[in-house]
């Protein structure tokens, strides 16, 4: 997270304030899109049926850096 500019308490309020959820190329995973500073995230959600949980693959910017 260090690396990419952002924290655990950013991708809380990106989830919160998502744009769009759809289901990822790999079965099983979720695309999420939002912003953070005014520009577009992705982040990479898993479920984790058996301790009900969905955890964070990993976020990353989309678009090119300005």
């Amino acid at each position: 997270m260090k690396q990419r500019g952002f924290s655990e308490t950013d991708v809380r309020h990106m989830l919160f304030a998502f744009d769009r959820i759809q289901p990822a190329a790999d079965f099983g995973r979720w695309l999420v899109d939002s912003n953070l500073d005014q520009r577009p995230w992705r982040i990479v959600l898993e479920p984790d049926h058996q301790d009900r949980t969905i955890v964070v693959i990993t976020a990353y910017p989309v678009g090119p850096l300005l």
